[in-house]
């Protein structure tokens, strides 16, 4: 009884202390997530009393961005099979065209109405509630109400341009070789017809106010032609017009209702079409400004390579709005507003060529947005510093004793008089405070890294996995980066890694100090083949980038006797593959050394009679090395880490042709031993197209694509088997293997556009596959789902902990690791095991960028990331005191009554 008591007294005593769940996902706690917009082709100004926010456009995105926070309001992604084209913006509404479906669409992100027919060009008309679109097809003209469906037409016309003004619609009319200006009321009666003469001199035109403005391919003379005049088109020659070089291409730039500049090379020259064609000014300018529909053109943006500037028509004075910090300005988007006090603001949205993107009122800098971010094509994962004062874990060497140290070690560190604090604190239901650790430092198990990511138009970003900070970053005009590479990790020495890509002077390799952004060196190379890593034998911190060129020469980085000492180490394991897309072809080759030079020698070659489509390497990350049956029998896993598979399709895109039929798709998956070029095993999947993803990983390989005959999204899941069982002899890849293999297909809910699969440091943890789909959720799957021995007898299924077979694969919302944080477009996915078994890090770029922890096997390994060790001492103090006082009590009542 007096046990029982105590056990109640620590219940209860326990109770009072907060316990947090030991195994909680902090879902969405420590992800890091940019939205992005990317490289931005229009954007216009929309300010209202209740409302401040550009619409920005790309090729195949329309968008608003808050002018106060710089937060995505909301966006409209397209997929990239066609160019988004804006026709028209007035009153917060944009009228846009994709492909052949116009859209209109509000200032909040909703769908006004579409067009299901193909214009070439189109107007907005609000008069006051109404809103109205007129319409260009190649052989109609018609205006059309909020149904989208026409409400007046004019049929068989040879209209080639439509203009508005003023609520007055202009058509530019071509027919017999001559030209004319077509007027019209809003109900498409005609007001007049204005023939034009001499138009054939005219190569490039705009229509500008109430003006048409065109020039002839030098602009050494222009014409203007007012649209309500009938009198026929004027010419305008100066001798500022003769100045400019017959082989520049000069552009028109409407500015305005009477102003428009012609740019050509780094010159703009200004003029004024009010009453003619009248110069100006001429401006030396890398950019010109495009301005806001509502613009007066009382004031021009432009920038240059000092600055950027507003410059006044009326009072021909320049104000300087901003200094340019060396990086080009690529575009300028500007509005005026004139204030109730009379004066102006100038607002302007700066694209530089890095395409961050920055936002200015006046002289003032409101945020920036880095939309290169969007444009990322590979990541890496880079350890920081190990912290040597704090306690960390190296968990393969650890012994129990080291352990115990350690943890002691940690309750001498603990500052009690913060912890005391604490304890007030938590009474009072205030917050914790956290330990201190520095943000640069390595944490014990691994989480937090410096991500650093490189770009395809010559910019790299080391971001902070934990903070999402963006701790620095580089740009290299005019550069292309290809890929990166880790030479020498902080846990060990001096952080080094290299960047490999070309531009206009050539290919070459930069060394970085990874931790500080700082180039050490740059080496040039030939034209590079592919690249990659391999570790010294003898110690693993260091590494050798091997580099193949177009001619199949071999080099190596750093160029060092140790760097040399660790490629002749490897000679006779170097193989690799590269595929010719054109040719159909697969080829391998080894590496072999003569005296001091590395040279690559061609070992197989494989024709295919398809195109190639995708490739992925196998992995051996598993101690899962047979698999248990029912009947008390194991069947042994093939591993060959040298294996890569190899998707070929009859078809590189889905073509609409009423002549094909299901069967002339078909994509074929050969499992290929890439050193020896042997082919282990092939798949043909009959009626299959593209999209198409592919996953390789241990024993398996799994694919996805669009299935012509079903109509519906499937997954392929084949895993292979060896028929030798338990291997003596260690594994030859010019051995041809007898294997067998198990092969099950599953349907799925929507496309997928990537797949990988997770890895861990000892491969105990079950795989997880990630699948990236259409609409931008990244799915984590359970290889277990995938299982092909699903479709066995139930009763020995149940033995074997395997689940029943479903045709159909529901993506439930626990699946979905970011949530509502959509990644569109996906195009890689970078994964790293952490010092925890159950943890891997994840992140995923694209249009967007997603970073998250991904634990498959629910962190059985870990303590909450919150979890404070303070208080579990604490806790286990209170408890043993508590127990020492109800033992002394229990043990005085009971010599008490033994004297009674």
């Amino acid at each position: 009884s007096s046990m029982k008591l105590n056990l109640l007294i620590v219940t209860l005593l326990l109770l009072l202390v907060e316990v947090k769940g030991l195994y909680k996902e902090d879902a969405g706690k420590y992800d890091l997530y940019f939205k992005n917009v990317g490289d931005i082709t229009n954007a216009y100004f929309d300010v209202t009393p209740h409302k401040k926010q550009i619409i920005v456009t790309t090729d195949s995105l329309l968008g608003s961005i808050n002018m106060k926070t710089s937060e995505i309001e909301w966006r409209k992604v397209f997929p990239d099979e066609h160019k988004l084209e804006v026709l028209d913006h007035k009153n917060g509404l944009t009228l846009c065209k994709y492909g052949d479906i116009t859209y209109l669409f509000s200032g909040n992100g909703d769908l006004v109405f579409h067009i299901d027919r193909t214009i070439i060009d189109g107007r907005i008309m609000v008069k006051g509630q109404e809103i109205r679109v007129v319409a260009l097809t190649k052989n109609n003209l018609f205006v059309t109400a909020v149904n989208g469906v026409p409400e007046t037409e004019i049929k068989n016309v040879n209209f080639i341009q439509l203009h508005e003004f003023n609520g007055r619609i202009y058509v530019l009319k071509k027919e017999y070789n001559e030209y004319s200006i077509v007027g019209f009321k809003n109900s498409l009666k005609i007001e007049f017809t204005n023939l034009l003469s001499n138009i054939d001199l005219i190569e490039k035109w705009k229509f500008t106010g109430e003006n048409l403005v065109g020039s002839d391919m030098t602009g050494d003379m222009m014409f203007l032609q007012n649209l309500n005049s009938k009198d026929s088109l004027r010419k305008f020659t100066s001798s500022f017009l003769g100045q400019i070089p017959a082989d520049e291409n000069v552009q028109i730039i409407t500015l305005g209702e009477n102003l428009i500049a012609l740019k050509w090379n780094e010159i703009a020259a200004l003029f004024n079409i009010k009453n003619g064609i009248d110069l100006l000014k001429s401006i030396d300018c890398d950019t010109i400004g495009k301005v806001s529909s509502s613009n007066k053109g009382n004031y021009v943006a432009f920038s240059n390579k000092i600055g950027g500037y507003v410059l006044s028509v009326e009072e021909d004075s320049t104000l300087e709005l901003f200094r340019t910090s060396g990086i080009p300005i690529k575009n300028i988007f500007y509005k005026s507003i004139k204030k109730a006090g009379g004066d102006m603001s100038h607002q302007l949205l700066v694209q530089k060529n890095d395409l961050s993107l920055e936002y200015r009122s006046n002289q003032e800098l409101r945020w920036i947005r880095e939309e290169g971010l969007s444009k990322i094509i590979q990541s890496g994962f880079f350890s920081l510093p190990v912290d040597t004062s704090s306690l960390q874990y190296d968990l393969d060497n650890l012994s129990y004793l080291d352990r115990i140290l350690m943890h002691w070690k940690f309750i001498q560190e603990i500052d009690w008089i913060d912890t005391v604090s604490d304890i007030l604190n938590y009474f009072n239901r205030n917050t914790l405070k956290k330990a201190n650790e520095s943000i640069m430092k390595k944490d014990r198990f691994g989480l937090r890294n410096l991500i650093v990511s490189i770009t395809d138009f010559g910019k790299v970003y080391a971001i902070h996995s934990e903070s999402g900070e963006i701790i620095w970053d580089l740009y290299y005009e005019g550069s292309t980066f290809l890929e990166i590479h880790l030479l020498q990790s902080a846990d060990y020495s001096d952080p080094r890694c290299v960047v490999i890509g070309y531009d206009q002077e050539g290919y070459w390799i930069k060394l970085l100090n990874y931790m500080e952004g700082l180039e050490i060196s740059t080496t040039p190379l030939e034209e590079v083949a592919i690249t990659w890593s391999i570790t010294s034998k003898n110690d693993f911190s260091k590494k050798v980038i091997v580099i193949v060129d177009t001619d199949n020469n071999v080099d190596y980085f750093p160029k060092n006797e140790e760097s040399l000492e660790i490629m002749k180490s490897h000679v006779g394991s170097l193989h690799y593959y590269l595929a010719n897309s054109n040719e159909f072809t697969l080829t391998g080759y080894r590496v072999v050394v003569r005296d001091r030079t590395f040279l690559s020698e061609e070992t197989w070659r494989k024709a295919f009679s398809e195109q190639i489509i995708s490739i992925d390497q196998f992995d051996a990350n598993s101690n899962k090395l047979a698999k248990p049956l029912a009947n008390k029998t194991v069947i042994w896993k093939y591993f060959n880490p040298n294996a890569i598979a190899v998707v070929t399709s009859k078809r590189s895109y889905i073509e609409d042709i009423p002549s094909l039929k299901p069967d002339d798709y078909g994509i074929t998956v050969y499992i290929i031993d890439s050193v020896s070029g042997i082919v282990l095993h092939r798949i043909n999947q009959q009626h299959a197209t593209l999209p198409v993803s592919i996953a390789a990983s241990e024993n398996w390989v799994t694919f996805s694509y669009w299935d012509t005959k079903t109509h519906a999204y499937a997954l392929n899941i084949v895993e292979i088997y060896d028929n030798e069982g338990w291997r003596t002899k260690p594994l030859s890849s010019f051995e041809v293997p007898s294997l067998y293999t198990l092969q099950q297909s599953y349907s799925l809910p929507r496309a997928v556009n990537y797949m990988q699969t997770t890895y861990t440091r000892r491969g105990i943890t079950n795989k997880q596959i990630l699948l990236g789909t259409i609409d931008g959720s990244i799915i984590s799957m359970d290889k277990r789902i995938l299982d092909p021995r699903r479709s066995i007898d139930p009763a020995q299924a149940m033995a074997e902990g395997v689940m029943p077979y479903q045709t159909y694969l529901d993506f439930s919302p626990k699946m979905v690791i970011n949530y509502y944080n959509k990644v569109e477009r996906l195009n890689n996915i970078e994964i790293v095991p952490t010092d925890l078994e159950s943890t891997s890090l994840v992140v995923c770029t694209g249009l967007d960028y997603f970073f998250a922890p991904v634990t498959g096997g629910k962190a059985y390994d870990r303590l909450e990331l919150s979890f404070d060790e303070r208080y579990l001492i604490i806790a286990i103090l209170l408890a043993l005191v508590v127990l020492y006082l109800t033992r002394m009590f229990h043990d005085g009542k009971l010599v008490k009554k033994l004297w009674t």
